[in-house]
C-alpha cells in the first residue's frame, strides 16, 4: 500500500529523523528523550531504529543530542506506505570488548571517540591510556593497582 507523499504544516505534529551514523556514538540519549517512543535502541544489534508513524516532531532528540550535528528533524512532508509504520535502522555499531576482561561494555565509536578525546590528557601514562578501553570494573582495578605500585597507596 502506498498512499503517497503529502505536504504538511510545520506545526503539524508529524517529523522525520535523520541520524549521521559515522557521528553517531548510539548513546541513546535521544531514545531516552522521545516521549513517543519513535526512537528505539534495539539492543539485540546495537541499533538506534525510527518509526516515523511515531513521530511527533518535538525535537527532543535534536535538543538531546550529545554528538554535534548528528540528528536532523524534518518537518513538513510525510510519505505514507507500508515502510512508515516500521522502525527503521539509523545507526549501528558493534561492541568494544575490554581490553583487561574481555566484557563488552560500549559502542565501538563510544570508546574511540572517548579515548581521541583524553589521549591527550593521558599522554605518555600508559596505564591511565589503558583504562580509555577497560569496562567500568576493570578501570577502576588498574587505577588502584597504579596508585598502589606509585606508593600513593599503602596496600
Amino acid at each position: 500500500m502506498d498512499l503517497g507523499e503529502f505536504s504538511t504544516y510545520e506545526s503539524t505534529a508529524h517529523g522525520k529523523i535523520s541520524v549521521d551514523e559515522s557521528k553517531c556514538t548510539l548513546c541513546a540519549s535521544c531514545a531516552g528523550a522521545c516521549p513517543t517512543s519513535a526512537l528505539i535502541t534495539d539492543s539485540a544489534n546495537n541499533a538506534l531504529c525510527f518509526n516515523e508513524s511515531l513521530c511527533i516532531g518535538c525535537g527532543y532528540c535534536v535538543i538531546s543530542c550529545a554528538e554535534s550535528e548528528t540528528i536532523s528533524l524534518t518537518k513538513g512532508k510525510m510519505h505514507i506506505n507500508t515502510e512508515f509504520f516500521e522502525p527503521k535502522e539509523l545507526a549501528k555499531d558493534e561492541l568494544f570488548a575490554c581490553v583487561e576482561c574481555g566484557k563488552e561494555f560500549a559502542t565501538k565509536k563510544a570508546v574511540e571517540k572517548i579515548a581521541s578525546i583524553l589521549t591527550p590528557a593521558f599522554s605518555g601514562d600508559e596505564k591511565k591510556l589503558r583504562t580509555l578501553y577497560c569496562c567500568a570494573e576493570c578501570k577502576a582495578k588498574l587505577m588502584i593497582l597504579s596508585q598502589s605500585d606509585e606508593g600513593v597507596l599503602d596496600v
